[in-house]
């Protein structure tokens, strides 16, 4: 009984996320995922050319999803990870920011 709602679940979610991949061309998807990794490539750039950042603030994960930008990982202090935000949301458009950072 027990395997047995787990497959039905299985499928479900299955059937839904291949729908809801099925609502947008390829192309479309393509062309959000690039411009995702440029965002990313973008922002990485911009802390990277901040000489005033730790290490560890220029190593920081930057996680950019269709509609969010995440940042994680320790910073050196509460200055650095309000910069690394503050870059963020200059970039992020529409997008909403979680900084999780910590220090």
């Amino acid at each position: 009984m027990k395997w047995t709602k787990m497959l039905f679940l299985l499928l479900i979610f299955s059937i839904s996320s291949v729908s809801v991949l099925a609502a947008y061309p390829v192309e479309t998807q393509k062309e959000a995922r690039e411009a995702e990794m440029d965002l990313t490539r973008r922002l990485r750039a911009k802390i990277m050319s901040d000489n005033q950042l730790s290490t560890e603030a220029h190593n920081v994960k930057i996680i950019t999803m269709p509609k969010a930008i995440t940042l994680k990982g320790p910073v050196a202090s509460r200055a650095e990870k309000v910069k690394l935000e503050n870059y963020a949301r200059s970039m992020a458009g529409d997008k909403k920011v979680y900084n999780q950072l910590t220090y």
